[in-house]
């Protein structure tokens, strides 16, 4: 009876010394786990940028680079301008001060052999990203451990900021024989729709969901008596077109009924889910009739498209249209905005070219920020292009307004037309998307996106000559995949 009691005991030392032995085994084992961690947190890079050199560029060192720690890669995923020289190229890296090595390996496309740069000793030791190929590796402090990063500089390859336009045209949807010498084209739902007549007076609506694909419904048309090609609008519910003086209605573009409305001249557009025109010297609205007095300054024909868009300072849509002809004959640059009661001139610091047949369109400019940081920012505007003046030469230059008509500047040369596209007026626009795809691997991927694509169709040379073609355009940047 008296042994059982230090029999227990002995167990339990066992038992006590067992526990030890184990606990030892794992305390060893967590060491060296965290020694290898910690020795392997030594060879990562935190940070890395170009060091300021606004010889180079502007904002150079404000040029930011992403760092991919799972596959190895730093790189700068909004490439820099075209042109930039990176042969030179001194740089920042945040590597951990306890690691006992950080070289920079430049490889030779001559002779085989690799440049290294000793970073920790030479830091402003100038490196060639020009060839590709750089790399970045990091040694732990005790030596055992190793990271190997790749190291790119991108730099476009065409201008980003440019609006690119195909090198060459495509001839208008039609098939009109004799060749159509009139041309209008608007959006209508969720299709385009192109008006064209020839000198017989036969006329051709072509449909399509996709002009990009140059793909084409094709159908005659019965236009109404004496038809207003260049008066061809839309709404959310139906077409429009002025003939003689009335206003005439469809909802395919082949078939047309009168609206009962009389004494049309003009229409400047769609404003909500009406027509907005002229008749004579009062403005009116269709279907509701509202109407009032045209200012005698503003243009009562010959104007671009009107456009509606919305403001965060007015509770209502707001319309835009650009130059055209007066009630006097006077040709006008002004910039003018209708807000559903009435209209005022919108232009007061510097208008436009005083023209009949401008074309008018909401789109995008980039412009980079300040003489510190290397931002470029993404701007909409307002893209005003060709029209006829009273001389009877056609304006070459192309202008933009950031604040919705007030001012208007001359286009930097990246959104000048190419000497490919000859000058004209009364020409049609029509902006449509056309979507891109690509791969990736990020958390959650941008796959697909879209980009805002402009169609310039038709326009008249000086003599009043129908251009049978289609100009297609994008500003270069926006085709780009988006950074995430």
């Amino acid at each position: 009876m008296n042994f059982k009691p230090i029999r227990f005991i002995i167990t339990g030392l066992i038992a006590s010394g067992l526990l030890c032995a184990c606990n030892k085994d794992s305390d060893d084992s967590e060491s060296e786990q965290v020694l290898a961690d910690v020795g392997a947190s030594s060879t990562i890079v935190s940070s890395f940028s170009l060091k300021y050199n606004i010889k180079l560029l502007v904002g150079l060192d404000s040029v930011f680079f992403s760092i991919d720690q799972v596959n190895g890669r730093i790189f700068n995923a909004d490439s820099l301008p075209v042109g930039t020289d990176v042969r030179k190229l001194q740089v920042n890296i945040g590597a951990p001060s306890s690691a006992s090595a950080v070289e920079i390996i430049m490889p030779s496309l001559y002779d085989g052999r690799d440049t290294v740069i000793n970073y920790l000793k030479n830091p402003s030791d100038s490196i060639n990203f020009s060839q590709g190929g750089v790399m970045l590796r990091i040694n732990s402090s005790n030596g055992e451990h190793e990271r190997v990063y790749s190291v790119n500089v991108n730099v476009h390859k065409i201008k980003a900021d440019s609006l690119q336009w195909q090198t060459s045209s495509r001839a208008l949807p039609s098939t009109l024989s004799p060749r159509a010498n009139a041309e209008k084209s608007v959006k209508f739902g969720d299709k385009f729709y192109c008006l064209t007549r020839n000198s017989a007076g036969q006329a051709q609506m072509a449909v399509s969901a996709s002009p990009l694909t140059n793909q084409w419904d094709i159908n005659a048309t019965q236009l109404p008596t004496d038809a207003m090609i260049e008066s061809l609008s839309a709404t959310a519910d139906a077409l429009f077109i002025i003939g003689g003086d009335k206003l005439y209605k469809s909802t395919d573009g082949l078939n047309w009924t009168d609206t009962d409305t009389s004494g049309w001249t003009w229409i400047y557009g769609a404003y909500g889910d009406e027509i907005l025109g002229a008749q004579g010297s009062n403005w009116v609205l269709y279907p509701s009739g509202t109407s009032g007095v045209i200012p005698a300054a503003m243009p009562v024909k010959a104007t671009s498209v009107l456009w509606s868009y919305s403001d965060e300072w007015f509770i209502d849509p707001q319309a835009i249209f650009a130059g055209g002809i007066t009630a006097d004959g006077s040709y006008s640059g002004d910039a003018w905005g209708f807000d559903g009661t009435g209209w005022g001139r919108l232009s007061s610091r510097g208008s436009l070219p005083a023209a009949e047949g401008i074309t008018l369109f909401p789109y995008f400019t980039f412009r980079s920020g300040n003489n510190k940081f290397y931002i470029i920012t993404k701007h909409s505007c307002w893209i005003a292009l060709g029209g006829k003046m009273a001389n009877g030469t056609v304006n070459t230059k192309v202008y933009t307004s950031l604040d919705n008509g007030v001012t208007w500047r001359e286009a930097s040369t990246a959104l000048q037309l190419p000497s490919e596209i000859s000058p004209r007026y009364g020409t049609s626009v029509i902006l449509t998307d056309k979507t891109f795809t690509s791969g990736s691997r990020a958390i959650a991927p941008i796959t697909e996106w879209d980009a805002p694509y402009i169609i310039l169709s038709g326009g008249y040379t000086a003599r009043g000559v129908l251009y049978n073609e289609q100009w297609t355009g994008v500003i270069n940047r926006l085709t780009f995949k988006p950074l995430q």
